[in-house]
């Protein structure tokens, strides 16, 4: 799954490297942050720091769209 997630996230953001923090202890669900990182974006080569990111991070609607074209994506593969 991770190699799918990896892949789909890749090609939906054109991220070239993804951190991503999974929380899940306190409560029964999953809580993920995803962080891309593209060439040439102020953390290359490290990790993200969100207190040097200027805010907003996406532009009005981009977010949106790049979660549904993700969950599109993601759908599509686990139908082959």
């Amino acid at each position: 799954m991770h190699d799918e997630f990896q892949r789909a996230f890749s090609c939906v953001t054109g991220a070239v490297k993804i951190n991503y923090e999974i929380h899940g202890n306190s409560i029964p669900h999953l809580h993920m942050h995803f962080f891309p990182h593209y060439r040439g974006d102020q953390f290359e080569g490290g990790s993200i720091n969100p207190k040097l990111t200027v805010q907003p991070v996406y532009s009005a609607g981009e977010f949106d769209r790049i979660r549904h074209d993700f969950v599109e994506t993601l759908l599509s593969w686990s139908n082959c």
